[in-house]
């Protein structure tokens, strides 16, 4: 009975620890369950996000999600796709999330331009990326895009809270096209194919400008070279499911050995003293 009794409150003591859950680096939405993993654009829109099975970044077989806005005025008129599962919300500061990535292409009728939009902080305040990336019709291939989440890429743009208390408690995150800062996305006639969306970031101490890698050629054919403002001494690269397929020492002549690696999305973590950081590549 003793026994029974302790493991009882032991299992409620725990309830609060196992319901909290919230962002983290290398967070990662890639679509193959078949489902939309919690993106959406609103319970009223008449075209929902949808999971198409096939057609992604890899080929035959690889899922993605589709996004259509129809244009005019309504529900459904605007691109936006929006999150508030915990697996995407919470404290993005904490957490070292600096970027988020994903592959896209834009098969519609009207070029997009993309934003991340965030709510949260105590106010519930509204914030939206002060830059955006293009993505014209003529992308018709999947290619890689980032955009930057540190307080000084977002604009608020409602609500009492500064960018840096939202970021510290994010409630819904968005990715919108709108040409003007806004955490609506703009009415338009649009269509957005999207993968892969991942939080990148840096973990430990050390802040995400303080360690600063890029990665080259990507996509690549045979080996990735890096560099970086800092020794990197140690590589990691991941399945687009999270195994690790590959690791290693990075050696003085900064090349990352990918020759061997099957066509596909990958994430290779780099680490340099106490600092790390994941960025994504595509092999061909």
């Amino acid at each position: 009975m003793e026994k029974k009794l302790l493991l009882l409150l032991l299992a409620v003591c725990c309830l609060p620890f196992m319901a909290i859950s919230q962002i983290q680096v290398s967070t990662t939405s890639d679509f193959e369950d078949g489902t939309t993993q919690g993106w959406s654009n609103g319970n009223s829109s008449p075209n929902p996000p949808t999971n198409i099975p096939t057609g992604g970044p890899t080929g035959a077989g690889d899922n993605f999600l589709e996004e259509i806005s129809s244009g005019g005025v309504g529900a459904g008129s605007k691109l936006v796709i929006q999150n508030t599962t915990s697996k995407w919300t919470g404290d993005y500061t904490n957490a070292g999330v600096f970027q988020l990535s994903f592959l896209a292409k834009n098969p519609g009728a009207n070029d997009l331009t993309l934003r991340v939009a965030m709510e949260g902080g105590p106010g519930s305040s509204r914030i939206a990326s002060s830059n955006a990336i293009s993505l014209p019709t003529t992308q018709t291939e999947w290619d890689i895009f980032f955009i930057p989440i540190t307080a000084n890429d977002f604009t608020v743009v409602g609500g009492p809270n500064t960018v840096q208390e939202v970021l510290s408690n994010v409630t819904q995150i968005r990715i919108i096209s709108n040409e003007n800062i806004d955490y609506n996305g703009q009415a338009l006639e649009g269509t957005l194919h999207i993968d892969n969306i991942t939080a990148d970031g840096v973990a430990g101490i050390a802040d995400a400008r303080q360690f600063s890698v890029e990665i080259y050629p990507n996509p690549t054919y045979k080996d990735l070279f890096l560099t970086a403002n800092r020794p990197v001494e140690n590589f990691q690269i991941y399945s687009a499911l999270g195994n690790v397929v590959s690791s290693g020492q990075v050696g003085s002549d900064n090349v990352i050995p990918t020759v061997n690696l099957s066509a596909g999305v990958y994430f290779v973590k780099l680490t340099s003293n106490k600092a790390s950081t994941v960025l994504k590549f595509i092999k061909y």
